[in-house]
């Protein structure tokens, strides 16, 4: 698997990208610190997904493989993408994570999994007070995906601008 560039070994932002170009703008607005997601719910089929995601891990050096808005149903999918291609980060639904365990070998329980994901609704207003609350709570890395709030509605781009103010947050807090 890739690394993640953690903000002081701490805090990662997940974000979604439209295309690879805007993933390099979003990934360089977060200075490094962000992994960007690409959903296997828009694979047709798994062999798909594995060409695409390398595509995209062939410019930036972080992707996570995400499901599609939480759809539990992708879990094979996303399971079997990273299982081929060792991204940097997957996500999983809570009942697929045992099958995503195994399926990609022995790698997570030997690094430990020290890290918490907040996820849904967290946008600009709301990601800090989210953020503090996890650092308090000392959770050793913290990786919140904001997703919808930062895309615009009329292009389907996450806005870079927008990163880098949740980046700032980060830096603000830590």
């Amino acid at each position: 698997m890739q690394k993640i560039n953690f903000y002081r070994n701490r805090v990662a932002i997940n974000v979604l990208a439209k295309d690879i170009a805007n993933a390099r703008e979003i990934f360089d607005a977060a200075e490094g610190h962000a992994v960007i997601g690409v959903l296997s719910a828009q694979f047709s089929s798994v062999d798909e997904g594995i060409q695409e995601v390398k595509r995209w891990m062939a410019e930036i050096p972080s992707i996570s493989v995400g499901l599609g808005a939480g759809d539990p149903a992708q879990y094979y999918k996303a399971a079997m993408i990273a299982a081929q291609i060792h991204p940097a980060h997957v996500n999983q639904t809570f009942t697929g994570c045992g099958f995503a365990a195994g399926a990609l070998a022995t790698t997570a329980a030997r690094n430990g999994m020290t890290l918490i994901e907040p996820t849904g609704g967290i946008d600009l207003d709301n990601f800090s007070v989210i953020l503090k609350t996890c650092l308090e709570a000392g959770v050793p890395r913290i990786m919140p995906h904001v997703y919808s709030s930062i895309i615009d509605p009329d292009t389907g781009y996450t806005r870079p601008d927008d990163v880098a103010v949740l980046l700032n947050k980060v830096k603000s807090l830590l």
